[in-house]
């Protein structure tokens, strides 16, 4: 029986292993497949569909990182097909499922970057900059630092073509970190992009895309998507120059490495410049043609424009309502606690009294107390008081207030922002002594007293000119 317990339970180990192993590398093939077919120039459509069979695999050995990779693919792939409201449903399932797992840095940082593509491409910058800086985020706390330093530079330089709608400075200054963190085409080509767009230095836009080009020759498979970018912004630099017949040749290619993807705002760029150029060439048939490609093109796209709205709405309110909700808890927290600091602070606040209380006395006690008094601080002469002052006599103040009974406290009724040692210099100044004197007694410098009677006169509203000996002369009578 111990040897059958025994087989079972080994059994269930390298069953366990073994699903392990094959998540591993589903996760690994989910993660970086889809770019190497895409390299391959294998068809979108294509990738989708083997991403469906993937999630199917997925589902059975319950991989639920390679689902969520999936979902986050079919995103990707749907949203560079001009469907933005589909990419949105699959990268909103990849976030559920992310949030069930508590899904690694890697996983939240792209679905987060995913998100901030497709929202730009809807026109919805501050929504794409949001979800862009969560990405960031997540991003600088990947620890492969190959990775980390490749995603990056993918976010810097996402996040630079968001900012050139309107804050121009602010895209240079994340294309020069995306190139700190790597060297590599794209950015050399947004760099060029930023040049070309702004119509400045010409000779650094070509230095940019020369260096990008150079890049891409040397590896083996290129992204057809990058490489149409690059093509675009060379056709723009020869249209800024004049040479018409050049930037439709790199146009004409641009145009057809995009046909694998139809990413909204890089195709509407191509089709616009395209007529520009045909126009100016005199080929008006093209131009017709082009304009009515565009036409239909961006029509197609308004209603999945629309869907992806609703989606987006119905994002912005599930994330308001859950901030409300961990706001309610984080307030029901803090007030539980301070009750039951104030219940203990309480407690112990009785317990004391309990302790401290004495009988009241008698009115022959009281008078005994008053005499005792009276031993403590006999009656003393003015004289007495200046030279109590001198000595630094600790029942100085006490002697004060036997010949100022009300000094202190009109003060405190004047502004109750005065400190003790605030209404002590007073004193001092009231009997005249110079602020050398007061400095002598008080063991302080002559500066940190004068600090502090200029502090005094500003919460008494008194003149810089005037007499503070006076004043208070003026005002205690």
């Amino acid at each position: 029986m111990i040897k059958f317990k025994l087989l079972f339970l080994l059994i269930l180990f390298f069953t366990k292993v073994n699903s392990q192993n094959s998540c591993v590398v589903l996760d690994s093939l989910m993660m970086k497949e889809p770019d190497k077919m895409l390299a391959d120039n294998v068809s979108r459509q294509k990738i989708i569909d083997w991403n469906l069979l993937m999630i199917k695999k997925a589902q059975k050995e319950n991989c639920k990182k390679a689902i969520i990779w999936g979902n986050i693919n079919l995103g990707v792939q749907h949203y560079n097909l001009a469907k933005p409201d589909i990419s949105l449903t699959y990268l909103n399932k990849a976030k559920i499922l992310s949030d069930e797992i508590s899904a690694d840095n890697e996983t939240y940082s792209r679905i987060f970057q995913e998100f901030s593509q497709t929202y730009f491409t809807l026109g919805m910058y501050d929504v794409s900059l949001k979800y862009n800086s969560k990405a960031m985020y997540y991003g600088r706390k990947i620890t492969n630092i190959k990775y980390k330093n490749w995603f990056l530079s993918f976010v810097y330089n996402t996040r630079s073509g968001t900012l050139s709608q309107s804050k121009k400075d602010s895209a240079l200054f994340y294309l020069h970190k995306a190139s700190a963190a790597l060297k590599n085409p794209v950015t050399y080509s947004a760099l060029a992009g930023y040049y070309i767009s702004n119509n400045i230095h010409t000779d650094s836009a070509r230095f940019y895309l020369n260096n990008a080009e150079k890049f891409y020759n040397k590896e083996k498979k290129v992204n057809p998507y990058s490489l149409s970018v690059l093509y675009y912004r060379y056709a723009c630099l020869y249209a800024n120059e004049k040479n018409n017949e050049k930037s439709l040749e790199y146009l004409e290619k641009s145009l057809n490495l995009a046909s694998n993807g139809k990413n909204r705002q890089h195709l509407l760029n191509v089709y616009n410049l395209l007529a520009e150029m045909y126009r100016k060439t005199g080929d008006i048939d093209k131009e017709k043609k082009i304009l009515e490609e565009y036409k239909k093109f961006n029509e197609s796209y308004k209603d999945a424009q629309a869907r992806s709205v609703d989606i987006t709405i119905q994002n912005l309110e599930k994330e308001l309502s859950e901030k409300q909700d961990d706001r309610n808890k984080k307030i029901i927290i803090i007030t539980l606690f301070l009750l039951l600091i104030l219940t203990v602070l309480l407690f112990y606040y009785i317990k004391n009294k309990k302790n401290s209380v004495k009988p009241e006395n008698t009115i022959d006690e009281v008078f005994t107390v008053a005499e005792k008094k009276e031993e403590i601080l006999p009656s003393v002469t003015l004289d007495e008081l200046y030279e109590s002052a001198k000595s630094r006599d600790p029942n100085f103040y006490n002697k004060f207030q036997i010949f100022y009974p009300d000094f202190f406290k009109k003060l405190t009724e004047f502004n109750s922002d005065l400190q003790k040692n605030e209404l002590h210099i007073l004193a001092y100044i009231y009997l005249n002594f110079e602020t050398k004197q007061i400095a002598d007694i008080l063991y302080l410098s002559p500066k940190t007293i004068q600090n502090k009677k200029y502090n005094i006169r500003k919460k008494l509203n008194m003149q810089t000119n005037e007499d503070m000996y006076i004043w208070l002369k003026v005002f205690y009578q």
